[in-house]
């Protein structure tokens, strides 16, 4: 009998310049599996049409590891639970066919997943998940709260500043003083902080010894009419 199921993360022994691999079916003679790799094996067939041209390789048992690819915090998608590679192996029906998150990725090839709804986590076989690419960028997006900021009156000292923060200049009092005739810019930063804008500081020594404040837009928000 076959040592390893269908959807089984493993690593060829002998080439392992061919990276993950996983079972894409078990041959009749229980020792032959049809293996699609991440990487090309240069064979230049699919394995019967069992996985990937030119990325499968029949394989052995016992030429095979088996591995878990994944690691915590990797979202990964769970099969179906009809498609489960043990049907012995008992998880949540509604874990199935869901996004999770890897709370710790087992030797054993089983994962500890948790599911979005769900307060608790569950084992499940490295078999039954598929990794989920995220794109950082994007995820960064979506955990960013989309802030509305508030117009200020065209002309107004908040306004002028708030246009020349987004211009991508940083302000000193002097500098508020000498473009805009602002004599208390600290009052017109908080002001501006209160209309949702982010704006950073940085406490700086003049020559004389004079501490001051120089203000930055760490990132502008959209302005809505």
């Amino acid at each position: 009998m076959t040592q390893y199921a269908v959807g089984t993360h493993v690593r060829h022994t002998k080439f392992p310049q061919y990276g993950i691999g996983r079972v894409r079916f078990c041959h009749t003679n229980g020792t032959s599996m049809a293996v699609e790799f991440e990487n090309p094996t240069m064979l230049g067939h699919d394995c019967a049409g069992h996985g990937k041209p030119n990325h499968c390789r029949w394989s052995k048992a016992n030429s095979l590891e088996l591995i878990n690819p994944f690691k915590a915090g990797d979202t990964v998608l769970v099969c179906a639970f009809e498609d489960r590679s043990q049907p012995d192996f008992f998880y949540e029906h509604g874990f199935a066919g869901r996004q999770g998150v890897v709370d710790y990725a087992h030797k054993d090839a089983t994962v500890t997943v948790t599911v979005s709804g769900f307060n608790y986590n569950q084992y499940v076989p490295a078999a039954d998940l598929t990794l989920v690419k995220v794109d950082p960028v994007e995820a960064v997006k979506k955990a960013t709260p989309k802030v509305r900021t508030i117009v200020f009156q065209s002309g107004s000292q908040c306004d002028r500043l708030v246009k020349y923060l987004i211009a991508g200049n940083s302000i000193t009092p002097l500098v508020a003083r000498q473009l805009f005739g602002v004599e208390r810019l600290a009052a017109r930063i908080l002001e501006i902080k209160k209309a949702g804008h982010k704006v950073t500081s940085t406490i700086k020594t003049d020559v004389n010894g004079k501490v001051y404040a120089e203000y930055a837009l760490r990132k502008a928000g959209r302005v809505y009419a």
